[in-house]
């Protein structure tokens, strides 16, 4: 297979040189240049010259005496920084604008001249009414730059003009303006270059007796130097993006940190482990060093035990999936492939202001379908085209870590961690027999992709059982009885299809059947699992299927069912604050019940640091999804009436909704809160906090601070680095407190993940295994061995104190710090100190976690 692999790996340098160059070629046709890396990286480094002769300019103007340039008092009034970044941003794109192939002086300074107005009066918008100016920007944030520099030149025409007031800069000043920023931009940069060429029009001929001649027109061109420069960053980006598919050949084994996975040089830039932007170059270099020194056996094994799984495509799926696609059906989660049209404008719309608006907000809904049409086509198109092309292949998913240790496929689009199409195409390329109790979880599995996971698993089985005719009418002719594209429930379709198949091949094959179906289990909110057992939290525990029970617990239910409560009492005790009550329980027809679908982000979320903000935004979209998205209104009679109620009814049911969460997780909220308080000891030390995870991963957690190298900026309402944009190696309190909790529950996690896949990869069998963080997968001929090792891992995991592990970790980091800044300190007494400040840990419940063993629905 070798000539193939290298063949493979030689395809996905290419296609990745492909997209970039239809990237380049969209950018270049849009006159945005600039918004390709190695235009942008060199526009950053341009800046600092010109804003630095800009500057001098200014001075000298100031202490010169006599005539003042039309310039001056323009400029005089802007960051230096700011006009130089627009300046070359502006150059730059006219010049490699294809529709402007000699792009003439005047043209230029001309759209400098305005670029520069329009930077003036957005600064002076914001200077005089900075509240309605953000608010502007804030209710565009995804808008396009061509877009949002059109909103707000109305917003301020409407807004703003007489309450400046503001006077446009006259035609000659702004050419003035634009002339005099091109002489900076050439004499500091180097970078362009003036010259004189005689433009003959079309047709015209060559001047002769009694013809005028024509006078030479200056023109702007990139100097040689540039081009060169930009030629080569634009070559070596073209070959550092590679499209990353799977192998044919089991992957490179990872031995260390800096080569595995692929094979040739061509492929092998991606490093074992996925650092934060945010960490720092020193402190990512420093990382890679000490990871090259450190032992992780246990680590390594479970990793290229998971790459060296073998797959391959589920042709049944896929033959279904190309008939659906092929013909644009727009069911089964695939998009409509074209984009709809805006909505007409209705007649005497011009001059009526609320028609304006009710139209205006109808386009915006349609660019915004549009967008996620266009991403979601793309994403099928690849996925199924990537399906296509490993059709009658086995092959492998390279994988690699996170800085927590997590586990992630290397290619993208198709892959096991990938959406439900994704998913739903693949099978492992090695199957087990079905076996006596196989059949048992092939119909569990089968049950919860179509929204029954909420029963006990013999309820699942036995809701398959009476369903069979369904079963067999799907699996003969799945294009015409499309009963497994179901609305309600989680949208599994295409593995709930690939289920289906199994199952009626189970059916018909009998227990000697060899199945290669993923069959997966997930977590009980696993976040809160890991949580409540490091607090050893019974309530939380329970809640979350720790202790055995005959019937699953579903802790979303039980918050929203605690929700129910409060918001029927508070109706019944009336007033204001029972109105608002009541607007939220009409919205729920059954009685008032809340659906566990309201509650369900915010819980999940909250064992990773999930704010009020983003709890906000959880109720915000779950409105959008199950009232706005279907032409419902949710609150109120009009549109209008129902966004104006949204602002006071959501806030009001966040508090309520983080009480009743409180009353499930409160130990768990309470380690969290410990992880922070200790995070805020250590971080004097400016350094990362490094741990080791049962498992032997070191997580080294460090956030640095962002840094602009000059300075930055307002343009076009959003915030522009006007130079190299990073993050230094000075330690971000904030950030390190924030992401202490999620981090450290994540690599918990991923921890039990590798033990799971290590106790596994025992099994003589060679057994397959898939895992997705807190969900794992394997043939249904080998579930119950999955079962054992799931709940062992866990166990195991936590069997020693890793709270305690962790706060000796910051104990000996405390203890260090204060030897290296306290010379008055001996090493006795550094730790005594460091003893006593850094924070006990909280009371611990007794939950007993052994009988985790015997708990049917930790996983289900």
């Amino acid at each position: 297979m070798w000539e193939q692999q290298v063949e493979l790996e030689m395809e996905m340098v290419q296609r990745g040189a492909d997209k970039y160059r239809a990237k380049l070629g969209e950018a270049r046709d849009k006159g945005e240049m600039t918004s390709v890396k190695a235009f942008h990286q060199k526009v950053e480094e341009m800046v600092p010259q010109m804003a630095a002769l800009l500057k001098q300019w200014l001075t000298n103007v100031r202490l010169k005496r006599g005539q003042v340039p039309f310039a001056f008092s323009r400029l005089n009034n802007l960051d230096p920084a700011v006009v130089s970044f627009i300046t070359i941003r502006t150059m730059l794109d006219v010049i490699t604008d294809p529709q402007n192939t000699k792009p003439g002086l005047l043209t230029i300074g001309d759209t400098i001249g305005r670029e520069l107005e329009y930077q003036a009066r957005m600064e002076a918008w914001r200077a005089k009414a900075p509240d309605v100016f953000y608010g502007v920007q804030n209710a565009q944030h995804r808008a396009t730059a061509r877009h949002r520099k059109r909103v707000n030149i109305h917003q301020f025409n409407k807004l703003m003009r007489d309450e400046l007031p503001w006077h446009d800069w006259p035609v000659d000043i702004k050419r003035h303006t634009g002339l005099r920023c091109i002489e900076l931009a050439i004499q500091s940069t180097g970078a362009f270059e003036l010259s004189q060429e005689l433009q003959h029009p079309v047709g015209h001929r060559r001047a002769g007796r009694g013809r005028k001649k024509l006078k030479p027109q200056y023109i702007i061109t990139l100097a040689a130097e540039l081009q060169e420069d930009l030629m080569k960053r634009l070559d070596a980006d073209e070959m550092r993006q590679p499209q990353y598919m799977p192998t044919l050949m089991p992957p490179k084994r990872w031995k260390g940190v800096r080569n595995g996975g692929y094979y040739t040089p061509m492929t092998t830039q991606r490093p074992l482990i996925r650092f934060r932007t945010s960490s720092g170059p020193l402190q990512r270099e420093a990382a890679m060093q000490e990871y090259d020194a450190l032992d992780m056996p246990r680590v390594m094994s479970a990793l290229n035990y998971v790459q060296e799984v073998p797959w391959k495509i589920n042709q049944r799926v896929l033959n279904v999936a190309l008939y659906f696609w092929d013909r644009d059906l727009a069911t089964a989660g695939f998009p409509k492939q074209a984009t709809k049209p805006l909505p007409p404008k209705p007649d005497g719309m011009d001059g009526d202001e609320e028609l304006i608006k009710k139209w205006k907000r109808a386009a915006a809904k349609v660019y915004g379908d549009n967008a996620t049409r266009l991403s979601k086509a793309t994403a099928v198109r690849t996925t199924l085209e990537l399906a296509e092309k490993f059709r009658n292949h086995e092959f492998y998913f390279p994988h690699h870590l996170d800085f927590r240790g997590r586990m992630y496929p290397i290619p993208t689009y198709l892959q096991p961690q990938g959406n439900d199409l994704a998913r739903g195409l693949l099978c492992f390329g090695k199957g087990v027999r079905l076996g006596e109790h196989g059949g048992y979880w092939l119909a569990v599995h089968l049950a919860n992709h179509f929204g029954k996971d909420k029963l006990t698993l013999d309820e699942r089985v036995q809701w398959v059982v009476d369903n069979e005719e369904m079963f067999r009418r799907i699996g003969k002719d799945p294009k015409r009885n499309r009963e497994w594209i179901t609305e309600t429930g989680p949208k599994h379709y295409w593995q709930a299809l690939a289920a289906t198949f199994e199952w009626v091949r189970a059916l018909d094959g009998g227990d000697e059947i060899v199945s290669a179906l993923p069959i997966h289990i997930d977590g009980t909110c696993n976040g809160i699992q890991h949580l409540s057992a490091m607090m050893r939290d019974e309530v939380g525990g329970a809640a979350v299927n720790l202790i055995p029970d005959s019937v699953p617990h579903d802790i979303y239910g039980d918050v929203g069912g605690l929700l129910e409560e409060r918001l029927k009492g508070i109706n019944r005790a009336g007033g204001a604050q029972g109105h608002k009550a009541r607007a939220w329980l009409k919205l729920f027809p059954e009685n008032g019940k809340i659906p566990r679908s309201l509650p369900k982000k915010a819980v999940m979320t909250t064992p990773y640091g999930a704010t009020r903000e983003a709890h906000f935004n959880s109720i915000y979209e779950w409105l959008r999804e199950n009232y706005e998205d279907r032409g419902r209104i949710p609150f109120g009679a009009t549109e209008e009436e129902s966004r104006e109620q949204k602002k006071k009814l959501v806030p009001w049911l966040v508090g309520h909704l983080q009480d009743a969460l409180h009353g499930k997780v409160a130990q768990g909220k309470l380690c969290m809160k410990w992880l922070q308080d200790t995070a805020k000891v250590v971080a004097e030390c400016d350094q990362p906090i490094i741990w080791r995870t049962p498992s032997g991963f070191v997580v080294r957690h460090f956030y640095g601070q962002e840094r602009f190298t000059t300075t930055s900026t307002l343009i076009d309402g959003k915030r522009i680095g006007m130079a190299v944009r990073g993050y230094s190696d000075k330690l971000s309190v904030k950030d390190q407190l924030r992401g202490i909790a999620p981090n450290f529950t994540h690599s918990m996690d991923a921890s039990a993940n590798m033990e799971t896949i290590n106790r596994m990869g025992l099994d003589p069998r060679g057994l397959p295994i898939t895992a997705i963080h807190d969900a794992y997968g394997t043939c249904a001929g080998a579930m119950w061995t999955l079962f054992d090792s799931v709940r062992a891992a866990f166990i195991w995991v936590h069997q020693n104190d890793v709270l305690d592990d962790f706060r000796q970790c910051c104990v000996r980091m405390y203890r260090d710090h204060l030897l290296a800044t306290r010379p008055d300190l001996d090493w006795p007494r550094a730790a005594e100190i460091a003893e006593e400040t850094l924070p006990r840990i909280p009371a611990r419940g007794e939950l007993d976690l052994g009988p985790v063993m015997d708990s049917k629905y930790f996983f289900h």
